[in-house]
């Protein structure tokens, strides 16, 4: 009798959980992902803010694969320093233009500087693992220069 309650609510669970997978992957499948997923723009400004903010750890919680494995924190923390040094920190950013072709994505942001300056960017992004991810940090070195 044990043996049959047990397998009876194993059963259960093991639909329930297959009805919430076919669910899930229904939502996916009509386009909720756009309700779930950050658009690439605000992965971008999280990016540059955590840059500006010097949380080298959120800068990599922003990017590709790729991109994570060729950081160097150390030169990050060199270009934040001169970012400091030359417009005295960030103040805001915003995503001025983003353009989307399937899984890439580019974002064009406008920083504006403690002391007023601001510069333009743009940060190539790729989805991985159904998420938008950085896959360069080329722009970053722009925003040092004084």
């Amino acid at each position: 009798m044990n043996i049959r309650l047990a397998s009876r609510n194993l059963l259960i669970q093991l639909a329930l959980t297959a009805i919430m997978l076919l669910l899930i992957w229904g939502l996916l499948a009509l386009g909720v992902e756009q309700w779930l997923v950050p658009d690439p723009g605000t992965v971008a400004e999280e990016l540059v803010q955590a840059f500006g903010a010097q949380r080298f750890a959120g800068v990599a919680g922003q990017l590709a694969s790729g991109a994570r494995e060729r950081m160097d924190e150390a030169e990050l923390r060199a270009l934040a320093q001169q970012m400091e040094q030359a417009h005295q920190g960030i103040s805001t950013v915003e995503a001025v233009e983003e353009q989307q072709n399937g899984e890439t994505a580019s974002v064009t942001l406008a920083v504006q500087f403690e002391d007023q300056t601001e510069r333009t960017i743009s940060l190539p992004l790729a989805k991985e693992n159904y998420q938008w991810q950085v896959t360069s940090l080329d722009g970053l070195r722009a925003l040092a220069a004084p």
